[in-house]
């Protein structure tokens, strides 16, 4: 059996992240899990305070993702990339998962 978390944040990225992406991959390797998804909040409320193009800005999103993937291969711990979307319509909230970096920056109007 195989132990992941799939609903985490990084502090690099989402405000209501507590612990940094290096931090928390030690934390859950020393808890026993295999692998962690990060699922740093992607919407418009971090996007807009954000300054530059949309690769600016989704090479700004990734930083705490791409901490925590290369400090993960450093330790043995898997590290996947998901993301925590809002639409502007409401306050809903929902875990994206199988997308990759190319996809983010393909789709400036998710």
């Amino acid at each position: 059996m195989y132990l992941y978390d799939v609903h985490v944040h990084t502090s690099e990225t989402s405000q209501c992240g507590k612990v940094d992406a290096k931090t928390a991959v030690h934390m859950y390797k020393n808890a026993g899990y295999h692998g962690l998804v990060i699922t740093d909040h992607f919407h418009g409320d971090y996007f807009n305070t954000l300054a530059g193009s949309w690769k600016d800005r989704v090479n700004e999103y990734l930083r705490g993702y791409r901490i925590a993937l290369q400090e993960g291969e450093k330790i043995g711990i898997n590290v996947i990339l998901g993301i925590e979307l809002r639409f502007e319509e409401n306050y809903n909230d929902y875990l994206i998962y199988g997308i990759d970096e190319d996809f983010l920056y393909e789709n400036e109007y998710l």
